[in-house]
């Protein structure tokens, strides 16, 4: 029986490094109007920014579905091993919805334990976190310290970040409309930070 890691694509760790340290990834799912891409499979970082310059509409995203937990989570449950998911903010997305209903849904089939931890950060917030849980796998953490070692690493983990604008967190949902408003007003790059699993101005640069 091993320690199994999964992480959803907003951790924006390359695949390479990822792969490197066993964690298994499930894309989310980005939409430019009709066109649906698997974040990171389908559709990488450059291509992205590319499409969001050149759409005339913004992109939407989607979580992954409850299915995709479930093929994950299933064959490594059945095998005996335990599982330690590590999810974006559930403040931000449904991400960890759809993992705790595929949990849900395998309760009564195989031995393995399936632990799903909201780290209330995105990004390389996130990533950080999985990797450092990878790190603990690697050097031969039993399950119970894993989940305890991510637990402790969130509460020491801080994540900030500067944007050019703050008109796609706006439309997106993610920050608060007079948030927005004042930073266009002032004409100035917000430096944000994940606050309770939310994005929040910090200060302006």
């Amino acid at each position: 029986m091993a320690v199994k890691l999964v992480t959803d694509s907003t951790c924006d760790l390359p695949r390479e490094l990822a792969e490197q340290w066993g964690l298994t990834v499930i894309p989310c799912n980005v939409h430019f109007d009709d066109e649906v891409y698997k974040d990171g499979i389908d559709i990488g970082p450059d291509e992205f920014y590319r499409k969001l310059v050149a759409s005339p509409r913004l992109p939407t995203t989607a979580q992954p579905s409850v299915n995709d937990f479930l093929q994950v989570y299933e064959p490594l449950r059945n095998e005996g091993h335990d599982v330690v998911s590590i999810h974006l903010s559930a403040k931000l997305s449904g991400t960890l919805n759809s993992a705790t209903q595929a949990r849900e849904a395998i309760q009564s089939s195989g031995s393995g334990r399936i632990e799903i931890i909201d780290s209330r950060m995105a990004s390389v917030g996130l990533g950080l976190v999985a990797l450092e849980a990878a790190r603990m796998v690697r050097s031969g953490s039993s399950y119970d310290q894993v989940v305890e070692g991510v637990r402790s690493s969130l509460s020491q983990t801080h994540s900030y970040f500067l944007v050019d604008t703050l008109e796609y967190l706006q439309k997106g949902g993610r920050i608060r409309i007079a948030s927005a408003f004042l930073a266009s007003l002032l004409n100035k790059k917000p430096l944000l930070m994940i606050k309770d699993g939310e994005a929040h101005p910090l200060e302006r640069a």
